[in-house]
């Protein structure tokens, strides 16, 4: 039977039959992402952070830069601002290869999206050697000029942290709730462990022509990217993946982060927060074609999730000590 199907059907065939299949039945358009931000009425003059999953909305006819191009022309005056690091490993191993970071001709490792948004015209990229920003729209200078010189990558200075304290700053998650906002989040409320304790140097061009060096703050991999929850036996201590635990997005990955956990309390918790957030329109969902976006308030929203997190480690005082942490590890309490 598989003979006869390799035979008559072959992988190249099979394939463009499926390619097809998807651009007439599982297809989001330009109209829909800007039909999808009107219902959202995004205001005027918003500073909006995107982040895409693309794939969740199939075949897209005008190219992944639909949602972008939506914005733009939905939201009057706004101006766009996405990550656009030049690793998609840890900081630690990108600063091991002694890279001369270009913010002109270096690539985004930060998604295909990131990568188009910083070609585009106008945009304009932080020279910041580990995690420059991209910003397209009339406060871009603003979120941009000088970052380079933040202490840490997402510090106070930093494009994230001058962000997070915009009264109009809003987040456009697409089809994802992986966001690098939650490294603010971690620089605000002083996570334990988070950087290296001895600086790295980085190294970037600098738009004279001359290399510039930089000391930069180093995250440790993995281990401080989990939060401890509530457990159903007080001797027994779980861990969350952050993003999942700050924002439990799309559906699916909802589903997912509710049918991993394992205590009961910590559903009810995030449950209740998240449904909190949607009545106060700090966060809105909607779907749109095949595909499904938030729209997060960053203001508010920072307020909540930073209370909740010092409480956390009131409630969880040796949770967050690395010795701890890589003991979860091995006894696979770290949920992801």
């Amino acid at each position: 039977m598989f003979g006869l199907k390799e035979k008559f059907f072959p992988k190249g065939y099979r394939r463009f039959v499926g390619n097809t299949l998807n651009k007439v039945l599982h297809r989001t358009t330009l109209h829909d992402f800007t039909r999808t931000f009107e219902r959202m009425e995004v205001p005027e003059g918003a500073v909006i952070c995107v982040h895409g999953a693309m794939s969740g909305f199939g075949y897209i006819p005008e190219g992944p830069t639909a949602p972008l191009i939506a914005l733009c022309k939905t939201v009057k005056d706004c101006t766009l601002m996405m990550p656009s690091f030049p690793f998609s490993g840890t900081t630690a191993k990108y600063l091991a290869t002694d890279p001369v970071f270009d913010r002109d001709r270096t690539p985004s490792a930060s998604g295909l999206l990131s990568e188009m948004f910083r070609r585009m015209p106008g945009t304009l990229r932080s020279l910041h050697p580990t995690h420059p920003c991209v910003a397209l729209g009339s406060r871009s200078t603003e979120l941009i000029d000088g970052s380079e010189q933040a202490q840490t990558p997402f510090g106070d200075d930093s494009t994230y942290g001058r962000f997070s304290k915009m009264p109009d700053a809003y987040m456009v998650l697409l089809h994802t709730n992986s966001t690098s906002y939650v490294h603010r989040l971690q620089e605000i409320v002083q996570w334990p462990n988070l950087f290296f304790e001895l600086p790295g140097q980085a190294r970037a061009l600098a738009p004279n022509g001359v290399i510039q060096t930089f000391q930069v703050a180093a995250h440790r991999p993995t281990l401080p990217l989990y939060v401890a929850i509530d457990s159903d036996d007080d001797a027994y201590v779980e861990y969350l993946w952050m993003p999942d635990y700050v924002l439990q997005f799309p559906s699916a990955r909802q589903e997912y982060i509710h049918n991993k956990l394992k205590s009961k309390k910590a559903r009810e918790h995030l449950s209740a927060r998240q449904e909190q957030l949607l009545k106060s329109g700090t966060l809105k969902i909607a779907k749109c074609g095949e595909g499904e976006v938030m729209l997060v308030k960053i203001r508010p929203w920072t307020d909540v999730i930073v209370a909740d997190i010092k409480r956390n480690f009131v409630e969880f005082p040796g949770a967050y000590r690395l010795n701890d942490l890589e003991i979860a590890n091995r006894e696979g309490r770290l949920t992801r």
